[in-house]
């Protein structure tokens, strides 16, 4: 089970077969809760199972920043990008990328180099709702959405940015920061979700409350004010904890574990 597929009211026998089943494997501390919570499952047979990386994923060979992007989008090398992988949709606020931006705001006037680039498709009533902000708090040209992106460059856009940024508050897990760690990214993300269990309770990155505006641009300026996107040895630390993790081949083992205890 992975998150908004067993939070909510289930069919009838979507109900019994989470009762029959003899063990159900949840992707997160906070969707076995969850299930838990909702479905009076017995605990015993539900344990923690984490998602891994793509095993297609194309693993960088290096962590550094990539710059070869940055002129696509009027980049300076001296900016400072906080980036956010997600799909834009009115009906799924809970990204906290708007939480983000007013944090930018606040941060702006005394960090101008700021850029906040948010990828993903986006439906048109969200790209509204963004652009309104964008208006409210004079940020044009620091927030840019590039829409869509091709699997192809997924990799060098997590390693255009300084700082992967993301405080949603419904994740059933979260590959995108694993994705964004293996990359070398410092990790910003919410406290309240599977979010959680993908920064390794907060070993891997900052968490934050989704709610607070102040936490997160607090967590942000501290990301400006400790910059590690030169530091190759800190960011091959980020890679290898992650992978150490939630490597494809990690993720084969626990789940040969599980099958053998059974």
């Amino acid at each position: 089970v992975h998150g908004i597929d067993v939070w909510g009211e289930l069919s009838f026998i979507k109900r019994m077969l989470l009762k029959k089943a003899d063990e159900i494997l949840a992707v997160s501390n906070y969707t076995k809760d969850k299930l838990l919570e909702k479905h009076s499952i017995t605990s015993r047979k539900v344990q923690v199972f984490p998602n891994t990386i793509d095993p297609y994923f194309p693993i960088p060979a290096s962590v550094l920043r990539n710059n070869d992007l940055r002129n696509r989008y009027g980049l300076a090398k001296s900016d400072f990008i906080l980036y956010t992988l997600t799909r834009l949709s009115h009906t799924e606020t809970y990204k906290g990328y708007d939480k983000v931006i007013a944090a930018v705001a606040a941060i702006i006037d005394d960090y101008p180099a700021v850029k906040y680039i948010i990828a993903g498709k986006y439906d048109d009533s969200e790209k509204r709702r963004i652009d309104v902000l964008i208006d409210k708090y004079g940020l044009q040209g620091k927030i840019i959405l590039t829409g869509f992106l091709d699997e192809s460059e997924l990799v060098e856009h997590y390693q255009i940015a300084d700082v992967y940024i993301m405080p949603s508050k419904k994740e059933g897990f979260g590959i995108v920061f694993i994705e964004a760690m293996i990359c070398g990214l410092p990790v910003i993300a919410g406290n309240q979700d599977g979010s959680v269990d993908a920064l390794q309770g907060g070993e891997t990155g900052t968490l934050v409350n989704p709610d607070d505006t102040s936490e997160i641009e607090h967590a942000i300026r501290q990301a400006l004010q400790n910059d590690i996107r030169s530091d190759e040895r800190k960011l091959e630390q980020i890679k290898e904890n992650t992978l150490e993790k939630f490597s494809f081949q990690q993720y084969k083992q626990r789940l040969r574990t599980i099958i053998s205890a059974n």
